[in-house]
């Protein structure tokens, strides 16, 4: 009868947790809702050239996603809303490599005893190196709720603190921004009323040391200390996990969001039965702006490359509903997922060209070189996705490399706006020289929704 008990309140849980997820994306997705255009264009090498519709008269191709269709198919198959995530991330999951390390050893040459001793110690060596004050440290007031993500790279945990004050200092989206949302909407509590209003991003893989994990963080998220802004102010710090499930291993501890944008991308396109874009135009430029705003600061001030932009780590948070507010005060869009990168080497056909060139004569090896040029490519297709709803050749393998190196690219609408055209066109140029810089981008987004008569949607 126990058995049955804990049974029984599980599943009222995983339904109460699924009608709030529900609620906030259905909130979101409302938020964004407009009517679109519907017409389609080739673009191949940068060339564009009118085709004829391929699908149902109804609908035009370049919208139409055969991933979408799957989804609406088999949403009911899976047991559970984290479930159906999992499985219809893992098409775009990051590609990692963790079969060497910088010591040149094996993660299959360490036990899981000797790694943790060695962890413990490299871990207190970490807490007091001089340069990224204090990045490093013990959250002993740490809760860890429930999974509730999954990539290529780790897992992520709902997590919690007894006592929030004593990190205000760390947590400075605490003091206004992205997390008001979660004080007002459903997020789980614990039974003393607090909520989870934060994440640990738990590294997957066994018996890989601390000491290799290191090695793959770019310096310029642990140099900038508790300066960090822009799409470094959600990550609070790095620490080795106490909770039982997790224990020893390593966590960064981050401000939660509440989804991604491919998330409310794929739940906007099963919306409109798959058949139009997901945001209007003023919208899609308002993206476009945060994201490349983001990946500046990343490319400038922090010297950070991405190596594996997309939508799915782009976060978004919606704020309170106040519809006198414009937009950029309502939505939260952050650039995230980074701090790995120096052992990524990216997603699919989003990667650039060279990219793709490497990894065709050398295979999957942490010796491919990225550019900042390479992250302009796949903001690119990253804005692709906002425009079409598609990711970038959905129907292929993502090991028909020639596809692209041939000069081919994803087809954008024929309705679009040449200003959103024109950006996204030059960063697929295949000379990473003739790509403009996130810069550039930023500049001309800038002067079109603030200086044009654009207004926020």
């Amino acid at each position: 009868m126990a058995m049955m008990n804990q049974s029984g309140r599980e599943t009222c849980q995983d339904q109460v947790r699924a009608e709030a997820e529900a609620s906030t994306t259905a909130r979101m997705s409302e938020y964004f809702d407009t009517p679109h255009s519907s017409t389609v264009v080739q673009n191949e090498a940068g060339s564009q050239d009118s085709t004829t519709n391929s699908k149902s008269d109804s609908f035009p191709s370049v919208y139409y996603s055969t991933r979408i269709e799957s989804m609406m198919e088999s949403r009911s198959k899976l047991g559970s809303g984290l479930e159906f995530e999992i499985e219809a991330s893992k098409e775009h999951w990051t590609e990692v490599d963790h079969s060497t390390s910088d010591m040149g050893s094996s993660s299959s040459d360490f036990s899981e005893s000797s790694v943790t001793e060695t962890d413990r110690e490299y871990f207190e060596m970490l807490k007091q190196h001089p340069q990224w004050e204090n990045f490093f440290t013990e959250f002993p007031d740490l809760v860890i709720g429930e999974k509730i993500a999954e990539g290529g790279q780790a897992e992520i945990y709902a997590a919690s603190f007894k006592n929030k004050r004593r990190y205000q200092n760390r947590c400075k989206s605490m003091e206004g921004g992205c997390d008001d949302y979660l004080e007002v909407h459903n997020v789980e509590k614990l039974k003393d009323g607090r909520r989870f209003l934060y994440v640990v991003k738990v590294f997957k893989g066994a018996n890989i040391p601390l000491r290799f994990l290191q090695s793959q963080w770019p310096r310029g998220m642990l140099s900038a200390g508790h300066s960090r802004d822009g799409p470094l102010v959600s990550i609070i710090g790095g620490t080795l996990l106490k909770d039982k499930r997790l224990e020893n291993k390593f966590a960064f501890v981050m401000s939660r969001r509440k989804g991604d944008l491919r998330r409310l991308i794929d739940a906007r396109m099963v919306e409109n039965g798959n058949k139009s874009a997901p945001f209007s135009e003023v919208q899609t430029k308002w993206l476009m702006y945060k994201i490349a705003k983001d990946m500046s600061q990343l490319h400038e001030e922090y010297g950070i490359l991405h190596k594996d932009l997309k939508a799915a780590n782009v976060l978004l948070s919606l704020l309170e509903d106040d519809k006198d507010l414009g937009i950029g005060d309502e939505v939260c869009v952050v650039v995230a997922d980074f701090e790995c990168s120096m052992g990524v080497v990216g997603t699919g056909f989003w990667r650039a060209p060279e990219i793709l060139r490497q990894l065709k004569n050398r295979g999957l090896s942490s010796k491919v070189e990225f550019t900042p040029q390479a992250d302009v490519y796949c903001y690119g297709m990253t804005c692709y996705e906002i425009v079409t709803g598609c990711i970038p050749f959905g129907d292929q393998s993502f090991n028909k490399y020639d596809l692209v190196l041939s000069g081919r690219r994803p087809e954008l609408p024929s309705g679009l706006d040449p200003f959103i055209k024109e950006i996204i066109v030059s960063c697929w140029k295949d000379d990473p020289l003739l790509r403009p810089s996130f810069q550039e981008i930023v500049k001309k987004l800038h002067s079109r929704l603030y200086e044009s008569e654009d207004v926020y949607p």
